[in-house]
């Protein structure tokens, strides 16, 4: 069995065909907590190990665009990342709000200052 902490590398193992075998969540004697995925090691899907393709998609991702640049841990891994940008793009991004004033309308930041939102108000 192969076991990581590591989401991408546990998604990617599923997209893969790595069967999932259990998920452990443990809170240790230090306090801390420790979260894990384990895995079968092998895939009739994936010609490396489990523990092979983790480190291709984390430390060895130059080796692996070495061996086949096209291969499709790394377009695995590209999707993950650009997903995780995107999540990051949403969770940093301020709501707007829309003002109205009649037919007239405007966007503004949520977290705009009272000051700003008057302005914008005046515009109308």
């Amino acid at each position: 069995m192969y076991h990581t902490m590591n989401l991408m590398v546990a998604h990617v193992l599923m997209t893969y065909g790595f069967k999932l075998i259990t998920f452990t969540h443990i809170l240790r004697a230090d306090g801390k907590e420790s979260k894990e995925f384990w895995f079968d090691s092998n895939s009739p899907e994936c010609e490396f190990t489990a523990e092979q393709a983790a480190r291709y998609l984390t430390t060895g991702v130059d080796e692996l665009k070495a061996i086949n640049p096209e291969h499709p841990l790394l377009w695995l891994r590209a999707d993950n990342e650009n997903r995780n940008s995107l999540i990051a793009i949403v969770k940093k991004s301020p709501r707007m709000v829309e003002i109205k004033n009649g037919t007239r309308s405007a966007l503004i930041a949520e977290n705009a200052s009272e000051e700003t939102k008057r302005q914008i108000a005046e515009m109308l």
